[in-house]
């Protein structure tokens, strides 16, 4: 009695193993590790921002993130893809204001020989306030990410006059990075 339920729950095992092969099963145990990102420093002045309709850079930031250190720390084998999951423009300064100046915001990413590639945007169409969240599309930017450094750029497009002589506003990002363990 005892060797038919050992060979039944060896077929149960071997059975998937079989029917789905063993990539199937590498895929299945693949998940997803959250990685905030370093906030790029947003500055908007007056003297410097013009009058014209068109987008301006107004940060651009360099980034670099360990990801050999995040492979270790938790026993991973690859990397597989990795796209940003958010992307926040939070007001710093002043806090008198709101963002509704804001008319539009597009979010670079670029690395070494990489061009740079859409991540996430903005198009006023309501009243801000004094955060706006971006529509960040499912797009790679595996190949960036994994470079010994990357490029965030922010451009913009506002209304004036601009509400304040100076303002700051911090761009608060978090990458979603698919892992696969060893």
């Amino acid at each position: 009695m005892k060797k038919h339920l050992y060979a039944r729950l060896a077929l149960l095992l071997v059975l998937p193993l079989i029917i789905f092969g063993c990539e199937a099963i590498e895929d299945a145990a693949q998940f997803d590790i959250s990685q905030p990102l370093p906030d790029v420093v947003v500055t908007v002045d007056t003297n410097t921002f013009s009058a014209s309709a068109t987008e301006q850079l107004v940060a651009e930031a360099t980034v670099s993130i360990n990801l050999d250190s995040l492979k270790e720390a938790h026993g991973l084998k690859s990397f597989e893809a990795a796209q940003f999951d958010y992307v926040r423009l939070q007001l710093s300064s002043p806090t008198d204001i709101n963002l509704d100046w804001i008319q539009g915001i597009r979010t670079t990413v670029s690395a070494s020989n990489i061009a740079e590639t859409d991540i996430a945007s903005y198009t006023r169409t309501t009243p801000a306030g004094s955060s706006i969240e971006l529509t960040v599309p499912a797009v790679a930017v595996l190949n960036q990410v994994t470079q010994d450094n990357f490029n965030i750029k922010v451009y913009a497009t506002a209304s004036l006059p601009l509400p304040a002589p100076q303002i700051q506003m911090l761009l608060k990002s978090k990458l979603k990075i698919t892992v696969q363990p060893v």
